[in-house]
Parts: C-alpha cells; structure tokens; sequence
C-alpha cells in the first residue's frame, strides 16, 4: 500500500511532469511571429539528378538557438501523376 501511495506521489509531483521532468533538456526556442519561410525543397529531382550530396546538404536544418541537434528535413515525390509528395523531418541517431 504504501509503495503506491509513494509512486502516486512522484507521478503528481508539482510541474506536471512527474518523474520524466530531469530526464529531457528544456530548451527555449523563439519562433518568429512573422516573416518568409521561403520556398518547400523538393528534393526528388536532385536525387533523380544523381545529385544526392548537393540533396542532402540542403535539406540541413539549421540547429534551433541552445541545441546543437542535426536534422534533414524536405520534401520526396511519391506520385508525379497526382503531384503527391511526402514530407519528412529526419534527425540521425
């Protein structure tokens, strides 16, 4: 009985967060509120193209402010015929 009781109060624990809350790194990201996200990058034609290293460079994604995670992120044709395309968001292990 009391080990739930205990476990109940860890899992309630103020924040919200419970046990997980010193696992996982805050990390403050500002977003602007306006401004041009520029152009989708199709990256099938540079695949197509043979041109995979040109591919992979620019679908780099800058590391958000505090956090020095690598990511790929794009676009991949998956239907030319209905213009169906697959968003992706990659981040290496």
């Amino acid at each position: 009985m009391w080990n739930a009781v205990v476990l109940l109060i860890l899992l309630t624990s103020p924040g919200g967060d419970g046990l997980f809350r010193s696992i996982y790194k805050n990390v403050k990201v500002s977003v602007p509120l306006e401004g041009d996200a520029g152009q989708p990058l199709f990256l099938t034609p540079y695949i197509e193209a043979g041109k995979v290293v040109e591919a992979k460079h620019l679908s780099l994604v800058a590391p958000f402010p505090g956090s020095n995670i690598k990511s790929y992120a794009g676009y991949i044709t998956v239907n030319k015929t209905y213009n169906s395309n697959l968003f992706f968001w990659f981040f290496p292990a």
